[in-house]
């Protein structure tokens, strides 16, 4: 690589430095104390922000992040093919897929959730179903969502553990799934 070809002599920093001052404050170079112009100098009110817009406070971008990432491992999931697992694993069909999407920006919205939940896992099964599990500090809510055999739409279960209890709440109705939400954030 050849070197580069300068027209001017190179300059060591300090001596540009003082350069630059010199030319700047020329007072200084005689010695002379430089006194400001008071027109120059005006008072301005410093503008002041706050963090209370709701989109920006630290909960509802916590709760956007791992949506992002759960909304992300289902796009990953929806280029599953047949034997996906290595064995003999169906595709996730794409209305449980869009099912699970829906749900997961839903929750995003409730600001209650947002503080709330900490974790949102998808996971797929070999049976082309697919669980959406919800976690809070304290509780666990696992949603399991299959594509009916007809085609016509979703089966949903739910399974919620505290840690102590757990309960199972099969063939559930979409309306089912709010008393279990409630549950979840109690």
């Amino acid at each position: 690589m050849p070197a580069p070809v300068c027209d001017r002599p190179r300059f060591p920093p300090d001596a540009i430095v003082a350069f630059v001052q010199e030319q700047a404050f020329p007072a200084l170079r005689l010695g002379e104390t430089i006194q400001m112009p008071t027109a120059a100098i005006r008072e301005q009110a410093r503008p002041h922000s706050t963090n209370r817009t709701p989109d920006l406070s630290i909960a509802r971008a916590k709760i956007a992040l791992i949506a992002a990432e759960a909304i992300s491992e289902l796009d990953r999931y929806s280029r599953f093919g047949a034997g996906w697992d290595g064995y003999a694993g169906e595709p996730i069909a794409p209305a449980t897929l869009e099912f699970a999407r829906t749900l997961i920006d839903a929750l995003t919205q409730a600001p209650v959730i947002a503080r709330k939940v900490t974790e949102i896992i998808p996971g797929p099964a070999p049976d082309g179903s697919l669980d959406v599990e919800l976690r809070t500090d304290k509780r666990r809510l696992i949603i399991t969502m299959y594509p009916a055999p007809d085609g016509s739409g979703l089966e949903l279960r739910t399974f919620r553990t505290d840690g102590v209890t757990s309960e199972e709440n099969p063939n559930l109705a979409l309306d089912a799934l709010v008393p279990d939400l409630r549950w979840l954030l109690a």
